[in-house]
């Protein structure tokens, strides 16, 4: 993507770019991330149609280039022990969630040609135990990616997502955000956003991109037998 672009992002740091940072509740962000003069906050709940699109009308003067949804609810739990009530946030969450976005940012993202960036996991695809309320949300956001992508590529707009390990990275930051890193070690957080930017910004991008240990040999093993039956995977358009 070229040119100086405006990112939103959802419940993630961003580096290098004019970064909207959102937040149910703002004062949580760290004044590590909000003392970046490229850093806007702004309050936002992906779960409240309302909330959203309070937010789309107070970035649409200077619009939004890219969109990053990275809100995560969960509910660890057995099936047979599940309830469904609280079964059903996590999936308003990293399901609607991503959707309400996409319709309230509507607008801005086809005036500026954008792109939407969604986090997921290469666990989803996986049979892990205690984690399907999450995964089989994040599983529906796939296919729901998938389709979103061939109805935006119309008006210009490329849709990316983003598969990240079961283990390493997401542990690893989580333990780096608590204070628990082991001191002189290069921040796992830092590295991580990174190897991401080009998947955000970038030029000619994959439309499913994987990232982490785990996830890139998982990646491999699944390119390769999609290679064999219907050809390479395809690719994001130029924005």
């Amino acid at each position: 993507m070229r040119g100086k672009k405006t990112v939103l992002v959802t419940s993630c740091p961003l580096e290098g770019r004019q970064v909207i940072a959102t937040a149910r509740n703002t004062p949580k962000i760290g004044h590590e991330l909000s003392g970046h003069s490229n850093v806007t906050i702004l309050e936002l709940d992906v779960t409240s149609r309302v909330s959203v699109q309070a937010a789309a009308e107070k970035t649409a003067e200077r619009g939004v280039d890219v969109i990053v949804n990275n809100a995560v609810g969960d509910y660890p739990m057995p099936i047979l022990d599940i309830d469904i009530h609280k079964a059903k946030a996590p999936y308003d969450t990293n399901v609607w969630g991503p959707v309400r976005m996409i319709q309230g940012f509507s607008n801005h993202l086809i005036k500026s040609r954008g792109r939407v960036v969604g986090m997921n996991r290469s666990a989803s695809i996986l049979n892990v135990l205690w984690r399907r309320p999450y995964l089989s949300s994040k599983c529906a956001l796939k296919k729901i990616s998938d389709v979103l992508r061939i109805e935006l590529t119309l008006f210009g707009v490329s849709v990316v997502t983003v598969m990240t390990g079961i283990q390493g990275v997401y542990q690893n930051i989580e333990a780096e955000l608590a204070g628990k890193s082991m001191p002189g070690t290069p921040s796992l957080l830092e590295e991580f956003a990174k190897s991401v930017m080009n998947d955000i910004v970038g030029d000619d991008v994959e439309s499913v991109v994987w990232r982490d240990t785990f996830a890139d040999s998982l990646r491999n093993l699944l390119r390769l037998l999609i290679e064999q039956i219907v050809g390479k995977p395809t690719v994001a358009p130029r924005i």
